[in-house]
């Protein structure tokens, strides 16, 4: 996925830099594309790009916490989220949640607000609308997330 990725962008890349000289990759090699779908040409294959290559650094975060998992801890969930700091700052980070039968983890692409709970260390979770899930620990520090799937995730992690 990577390297398609990779290869999308530079498709891009390489047809934004040939209009400058009047060559249109698309219709010079007779491929024949609907207007409303010719004026996206650049838009869609980049978007598709960026998003094979988040993919893959989802995954290879996930494989990465799999190989340091505890002798008989199994991974239960994984999914990308985006860590708040609070419910109205528009600042936030995007990163991986990880759920497994014994911890729940956050590792973000910033690295500064990762973090790691033992289940029984969680003594509540909370869903906001929309997206929000508010999970608080023993000592009572809130960690704010937006998820896909809020009730799935709040159901699994208690």
């Amino acid at each position: 996925m990577k390297i398609a990725g990779y290869l999308l962008i530079g498709l891009v890349i390489v047809d934004f830099g040939l209009t400058f000289i009047s060559i249109d990759i698309y219709r010079n090699s007779f491929i024949y594309l609907p207007d409303f779908l010719y004026n996206w040409m650049l838009v869609v294959p980049l978007t598709i790009g960026f998003s094979l290559l988040y993919m893959e650094k989802h995954k290879g975060k996930v494989a990465e916490f799999e190989g340091s998992l505890d002798e008989g801890e199994t991974l239960l969930k994984s999914g990308n989220v985006s860590f708040k700091e609070s419910l109205f700052n528009k600042k936030q980070e995007s990163g991986v949640l990880l759920l497994t039968d014994r911890r729940l983890l956050y590792s973000g692409t910033g690295k500064s607000n990762d973090f790691e709970l033992l289940l029984g260390d969680i003594s509540s979770v909370e869903t906001k609308f929309p997206t929000y899930i508010i999970i608080k620990d023993k000592d009572n520090n809130e960690f704010k997330l937006v998820v896909h799937g809020k009730e799935k995730w709040k159901n699994e992690i208690l």
